[in-house]
């Protein structure tokens, strides 16, 4: 998602104006500019409602958070944070480099499992494959050959291959 530096004059409580400077995404900037169009009066709420696939209550919340708080209010507010469940950037490059180094034969897998009992580090499957991934590392696999299937002979003639019903009871 592409970030822009927006830069705007904001008005404080004691009629001062400063510059901020915020990071916004473009889906942010388009909310903020029909916020503040809905709040100028040139759009209605209704309006602002359809253009932002929200509620009419939502715009009316953006509005008011928008005159209260500024235009820092449209930006998510878990932007920059870590995940709460994720794992540190220290175990990621462990694991990393266990798979460079002592595990680099094992798939993903067995290495979640060999992790878990030699190391210590029990983790998911999923949470182990991510760090991988990204660091361009990929699961052995063993390919099997694919088993070619024979297609049979064409007769010289349409007509000549016989079809007969198996089934034991009569049918006319």
């Amino acid at each position: 998602m592409l970030s822009d530096i927006v830069t705007l004059k904001v008005f404080s409580e004691n009629v001062t104006m400063r510059e901020e400077q915020y990071h916004l995404t473009q889906k942010e900037i388009m909310k903020l500019q029909i916020i503040t169009q809905a709040l100028d009066g040139t759009l209605t709420v209704r309006q602002a409602a359809e253009l932002l696939s929200l509620s009419e209550r939502q715009v009316k919340r953006l509005k008011n958070g928008v005159t209260l708080e500024g235009p820092s209010f449209v930006i998510h507010k878990n932007k920059n944070r870590t995940t709460a469940h994720g794992l540190s950037k220290a175990i990621r490059e462990k694991i990393i480099a266990l798979k460079e180094t002592k595990y680099e034969k094992a798939n993903f897998t067995h290495f979640t499992e060999l992790l878990a009992e030699h190391e210590g580090l029990v983790t998911s499957r999923s949470s182990i494959q991510r760090p991988l991934t990204d660091a361009g590392i990929k699961s052995p696999k063993k390919q099997r050959k694919r088993k070619l299937h024979h297609r049979r002979k064409r007769k010289e003639k349409a007509g000549l291959l016989i079809q007969i019903d198996a089934f034991p009871y009569p049918w006319l």
